[in-house]
């Protein structure tokens, strides 16, 4: 009979409403799904190359997301005992996850040095926030100097010279690279910090010294802080190590201009000239 049919109808959508929210997250169409044997898991497989974990006790939490297949996740599996799940994917691979990660993690950061640096964070789970993978451990000291870089371009540099010294603190034998103290020499000096970041030119200088553009970063800064015979010698270094780096004739005719206002006691850099620089990053 109609009635009938319109009230089981009606009992379905009533139904629907109140199963429970969606779980959103996937970028991609979802393949295929699999509950785990205690039923306290939904594993769901994508076309975006990923495969998302979902705890039914919290549904709405951030579900944990497994990567690693090239192609896309067309179906998967879980053992008997909900301790692997197994993924078939496009890419012509099965992959297996040990899903107690919990007790993998412990045995991982007992023999290993702790946390991931910034760049392999950045390799094996992309964009998501950094965090500690090994909470009895500090931070990987990379992640301070490579968050540094990022406050330097941005301007903070307050906050940036405060990061490098926290890398320092981190790990007394470390070794920061020239061109991260140039990031912080260059941007701190076009931001109107010369004085407080010649520090960090002068140890970028100290690790490269033929690097024309550390010297080039260090000249802006002996610049601004009124060591001109310091500023000429180093764009004098730059115009020597440009022609053999493919520096643009424009760049070298700029700093042979800021070479001869500096030998006639004359600062090339004005205060307008640094602001729209500092937006730019570049002079």
């Amino acid at each position: 009979m109609a009635w009938i049919s319109s009230a089981e109808e009606a009992l379905r959508d009533a139904i629907a409403k109140i199963a429970g929210p969606a779980l959103v997250g996937h970028k991609g169409s979802v393949n295929g799904l699999a509950f785990s044997p205690d039923g306290q898991v939904l594993a769901t497989a994508s076309g975006n190359r990923t495969v998302r974990l979902w705890a039914l006790s919290n549904p709405t939490a951030e579900p944990r997301v497994l990567r690693g297949h090239e192609g896309s996740v067309n179906g998967l599996a879980f053992s008997p005992d909900g301790q692997v799940l197994a993924t078939a994917s496009g890419d012509r691979t099965v992959r297996l996850w040990a899903l107690a990660i919990n007790d993998l993690i412990q045995i991982a950061c007992r023999l290993t040095s702790g946390n991931f640096s910034y760049q392999n964070w950045q390799e094996y789970l992309g964009d998501e926030p950094y965090r500690k993978t090994c909470q009895n451990r500090p931070l990987h000291p990379s992640f301070f100097v490579d968050k540094g870089r990022e406050l330097a371009k941005q301007g903070a540099i307050k906050e940036a010279m405060a990061t490098f010294e926290a890398a320092l603190a981190s790990n007394s034998n470390l070794e920061i690279a020239g061109d991260a103290w140039n990031s912080l020499c260059w941007n701190g000096s076009l931001a109107g910090f010369a004085t407080d970041v010649m520090a960090a030119c002068e140890r970028a200088v100290a690790l490269e010294p033929d690097n024309g553009n550390i010297r080039d970063s260090r000249g802006v800064a002996r610049a601004l802080t009124g060591d001109y015979p310091g500023a000429i010698n180093d764009f004098q270094q730059y115009l020597e190590w440009g022609p053999k780096n493919g520096t643009s004739e424009e760049r070298i005719r700029q700093r042979q201009d800021w070479i001869r206002m500096l030998q006639a006691n004359q600062n090339p850099f004005n205060e307008e000239l640094l602001k729209r620089s500092s937006a730019k990053g570049t002079l």
